[in-house]
């Protein structure tokens, strides 16, 4: 029996005497030669919990069991009109267009059930703002053990809400702050300590367990943090319309009625995140252009290209095509004389057409036009060879690593004084200073920050900006 009083204390007991007797980083007493941490900490809280359930908690059991049964009366013949009317809701018109490929893609990532069945469960509203929860506590309730009624209403409050990780430590927990209201939560968990790193977004339901404590009961949805500010802006713009319609509610009642928007956000900005638009700076769209001609003369072409600034021979037979600006040149594409052609490379249509006038110009009867190629930026991925696993330097790791340490501060030291497209072609350093563009440049640097914690935990080089 979970309260009886003598395993309580048995436990209890067990519980001090490892307490007393072992250190988390000493090897573990049942003899396995690992630490404890890593042995039998975890087995040891978890029977203490077991043994014991204080008024107004649940053991992991009890949570588990009243899942099942909750699962077994939504998944019953009353609600199958809904769950039909649940799965187009949560996924919306995201998968019309979506080929074969795509679709099988979606519905085998892990978190897709768990996801849906939690908002299914807790936040469909099924009849007058009820969910399937509140018509199985009110029909089940009863036949519930304390601890299984009491992880059902818990989990019934809970709601999804957007996180920023602040600190991670790794098989402990993290810190988790609300981006909505500014609160900080401390959170239990081990196996997710793996996968987020310092900046990451989360979205998810943190359920209280007391003393200041929470976990996460329910699946989560990752964003990058470049989506932080367009998530809070569309967030913004749904609480306005929500606070319109439904005077009288709270913002737990717009999270909750709300969340599926969270489904939506991360398949249209994660799983079918479109390419970044991308242009030159004459603001043309990048297109990979390919600007043929057969050459007729040889030599003469070669003179004629040497006669000019435009063109800066980089190889045997090959040149930079660039112009010249008040700070030195830009270059706008490449030349090579293959065989009897001459090959004009560049990145849009536009600098194509401009490339083939300037040649004509310049070479006259020493080539002939034949062809143009163009190539989407998507065509191009679409086309690309498999990458290969890149091969190793065969340097030392150390001393690749001071290499490369090298190389990224003399970047990021020159990145401070660089126009950069997503500060509006202002410098970090002058857009810090400015009241509007600050924001900006702290979410560019946690993105990096983030960035190299991801390459720091894949094992890979990375940079600490420390």
């Amino acid at each position: 029996m979970p309260g009886n009083p003598r395993e309580h204390r048995q436990a209890n007991q067990r519980s001090q005497w490892v307490k007393s007797q072992t250190d988390r980083n000493e090897p573990c007493p049942c003899g396995s030669g690992r630490k404890y941490k890593k042995c039998c900490l975890d087995r040891d809280t978890m029977r203490g919990r077991e043994a014991y359930a204080p008024p107004g908690s649940f053991t992991p059991s009890e949570r588990v069991s009243c899942l099942e049964k909750l699962m077994f009366f939504a998944y019953g013949p009353e609600f199958e009109l809904d769950r039909e009317i649940g799965m187009r809701l949560f996924w919306g018109d995201r998968l019309a267009d979506r080929s074969e490929e795509d679709i099988r893609m979606v519905f085998e990532l892990p978190q897709m059930e768990v996801n849906f069945n939690n908002w299914y469960l807790f936040d469909m509203d099924v009849e007058d703002g009820r969910t399937v929860a509140d018509f199985f506590l009110r029909r089940e309730g009863d036949r519930l053990g304390p601890g299984e009624r009491v992880y059902l209403e818990k989990a019934a409050q809970t709601h999804y809400r957007l996180y920023e990780v602040q600190q991670v430590e790794r098989d402990r927990g993290f810190s988790l702050r609300d981006l909505w209201t500014g609160d900080s939560y401390r959170v239990q968990e081990r196996a997710a300590t793996h996968s987020f790193v310092q900046w990451d977004l989360m979205v998810t339901r943190l359920m209280d367990v007391g003393a200041e404590e929470w976990v996460i009961d329910a699946g989560v949805y990752c964003f990058p943090q470049r989506a932080k500010e367009p998530l809070l802006r569309d967030l913004r713009k749904e609480h306005e319309r929500f606070r319109r319609r439904c005077p009288g509610l709270d913002d737990v009642a717009f999270f909750k009625r709300f969340s599926i928007l969270f489904q939506h956000w991360w398949l249209d900005r994660v799983v079918f995140r479109p390419l970044p638009q991308l242009v030159t700076v004459e603001g043309d769209d990048m297109t990979f252009t390919k600007v043929v001609f057969q050459v007729l003369d040889a030599d003469r072409l070669k003179a004629a290209l040497k006669e000019r600034p435009e063109f800066e021979k980089t190889g045997r037979a090959r040149y930079s095509w660039r112009e010249e600006l008040p700070e030195g040149f830009r270059s706008l594409g490449t030349l090579a004389v293959k065989g009897d052609s001459l090959v004009l490379e560049t990145f849009s249509r536009e600098r194509g057409r401009r490339g083939r006038s300037l040649l004509e110009a310049v070479a006259g009867e020493t080539i002939k036009y034949r062809t143009s190629e163009h190539k989407t930026v998507e065509e191009a991925l679409e086309s690309a060879p498999k990458r290969r696993t890149p091969r190793r330097s065969g340097l030392p790791p150390e001393l690749e690593a001071k290499l490369a340490k090298q190389f990224l501060d003399a970047h990021y030291h020159k990145w401070l004084d660089e126009g950069i497209p997503a500060l509006d072609l202002k410098t970090p350093r002058h857009a810090v200073a400015l009241k509007t563009y600050r924001p900006r440049v702290i979410n560019l640097l946690k993105d990096m920050e983030s960035m190299e914690a991801r390459a720091a935990q894949a094992g890979r080089i990375f940079y600490d900006f420390g």
